[in-house]
């Protein structure tokens, strides 16, 4: 799915280098986040590679906490995701004044910024499946064009298509994610300009219909709106941290949503509580800044794209050499991690880090091209 950038983030892709503000003083990248961004792409990775039953053998010999906490809740670093793009969001468009020319260069500088990993990684799934197809000697049909199509749009959950890449339904939620809170935000400066964050308010209570449980199923398969109070407790950690939102109104809303969460044990949702509640104090901090875990998260978005085809062509060379031993797959699974984190690295470099600097370029706000620079 980042995202789920997807930041994203997806899954989020998100980069984390802002601007200092005078009135407070903050280093130039959010430290922390891009550190969580980086568990968060890996967690998902060792995840994916039980889930692919590559790791059975071993799984049986490890104490059940650990299969339990390092592969099996994996999947969670997508409620990490969510979160972060929200906080990020929030913080690319905290002066922005938003309108009809704003929403479609701020979409524009997105779709710069998301699509050309997005579709590298497409190109490298199909080409893998292809091959591995012929390796094997087993028939293999490419998408389909309305599958791809619907793809290269964010929309292949709304429209019911199969996925290309298990995890490339975060991608279309964050991009859903983007898209509301952008037209939300306008909105809200059009029809209450004097506290146009107010707008969120009955959007938010609406969103506890779902992250409270009370709605149990979505609305249409593969809308945001099942998964929008992830991305909002980013938002109302950015703005608490920034002094723009009473600290009781972000509680009350993460603690609704946390106290329901452990009655129900929804983990996915108590993760973004608790990811929430660490950005606060962990925005203007330099908790994990530790040189491989920000590596890690600068190369996030392209690690979450590219490690379900490498991890599984990996494995399936792997595994004709090494045998299916508890040990073997132990030494499978550090050369699967270390092929994944150079394959996303190898995109990174030639596709991803390349589309961010260009992305800077697109002017979003035409008032102050200062400080549209500066939005992501």
């Amino acid at each position: 799915m980042t995202s789920i950038g997807l930041e994203s983030t997806l899954l989020c892709p998100e980069k984390g280098v802002v601007e200092v503000e005078p009135e407070r003083p903050i280093s130039r990248r959010f430290v922390f986040l891009d550190g969580l961004r980086g568990i968060a792409a890996i967690w998902v990775v060792l995840f994916h590679a039980h889930a692919g039953n590559h790791l059975n053998n071993l799984a049986e010999k490890l104490p059940a906490w650990i299969v339990w906490g390092v592969f099996e809740l994996g999947h969670l670093g997508v409620a990490i995701f969510f979160v972060l793009s929200g906080f990020v969001i929030a913080h690319s468009l905290r002066d922005a004044e938003v309108d009809g020319r704003f929403l479609g260069r701020f979409m524009l500088r997105r779709s710069i910024r998301l699509d050309p990993p997005y579709f590298a990684s497409i190109a490298l799934v199909v080409g893998l499946a292809w091959l591995s197809a012929r390796i094997k000697q087993e028939p293999y049909s490419l998408p389909s064009t309305s599958v791809v199509i619907a793809h290269l749009c964010y929309v292949p959950g709304l429209l019911r298509l199969p996925l290309i890449n298990d995890v490339y339904w975060t991608l279309c939620y964050e991009v859903q994610f983007y898209l509301v809170f952008c037209i939300l935000l306008g909105l809200g400066q059009r029809l209450l300009p004097s506290k146009p964050r107010a707008i969120f308010i009955p959007v938010a209570t609406i969103s506890l219909l779902w992250g409270t449980g009370l709605l149990p199923e979505n609305l249409l398969p593969g809308l945001f709106t099942n998964l929008w109070y992830g991305f909002l407790l980013g938002v109302f950690g950015y703005w608490v941290w920034q002094g723009r939102l009473p600290k009781l109104v972000f509680v009350i809303y993460a603690a609704l949503i946390g106290a329901t969460a452990c009655w129900r044990q929804d983990a996915f949702a108590v993760v973004c509580c608790i990811t929430a509640c660490c950005l606060i104090p962990g925005a203007n901090s330099n908790w994990l800044n530790w040189r491989w875990v920000q590596f890690l998260g600068a190369i996030s978005y392209s690690l979450y794209l590219t490690h379900n085809p490498i991890s599984g062509a990996s494995y399936f060379i792997l595994r004709k050499y090494l045998g299916e031993s508890a040990l073997s797959e132990f030494f499978m699974l550090i050369a699967v991690i270390v092929s994944c984190v150079v394959g996303a690295w190898l995109v990174w470099f030639a596709i991803e880090r390349p589309f961010i600097r260009f992305a800077k370029r697109v002017q979003v706000d035409s008032a102050s091209p200062a400080k549209s620079a500066n939005i992501a």
